[in-house]
């Protein structure tokens, strides 16, 4: 075998290894990805279990309970309501934000805005109040998010 054979030989071995290799990193950047997606979903439901536990367990609870009754907040109630509220519709926004550049599951969409519908939707006085928050405070979010919070409660609206 003269050595123009054996170069030839040498560059198809390393065509395949090029090729090999470039098949394997596909692989790895699609694992990666799905991981990233998998831990910011992750992420987004641990921020709302520890909302819902702050929530059961501190003075938040008595605070919903008035809102929900209609009954009138102190200044100091009315400050804590707020920024409870901002905190979730922050972690909402941290969702809908990820879900459209598909670092978050998509199909979560329905139960995301299920979960955001029980605050903002209906005739009760905590939706409405939730929905006066909205308005006065929506410039602070996301113009997508804003769009995703309107349409939702224009959906909700229109039943």
């Amino acid at each position: 075998m003269n050595w123009e054979a054996l170069g030839a030989i040498g560059e198809v071995i390393g065509a395949v290894g090029v090729v090999v290799t470039l098949a394997f990193l596909t692989l790895q950047i699609r694992q990666n990805s799905r991981e990233i997606v998998h831990s910011r979903t992750q992420r987004i439901f641990e921020l709302m279990i520890e909302t819902r536990a702050e929530l059961a367990s501190g003075p938040m609870a008595a605070i919903i309970s008035k809102v929900n009754n209609a009954k009138p907040l102190t200044e100091e109630e009315a400050i804590r309501y707020q920024a409870d509220r901002a905190r979730a519709m922050n972690i909402w926004d941290l969702y809908v934000m990820g879900a459209r550049q598909g670092a978050i599951r998509r199909d979560l969409d329905e139960v995301m805005s299920g979960r955001l519908l029980t605050t903002l939707g209906g005739d009760g006085p905590a939706a409405i109040l939730n929905r006066n928050l909205w308005e006065a405070t929506k410039h602070l979010y996301t113009e997508p998010f804003q769009k995703y919070v309107d349409d939702l409660i224009a959906q909700d609206r229109s039943r």
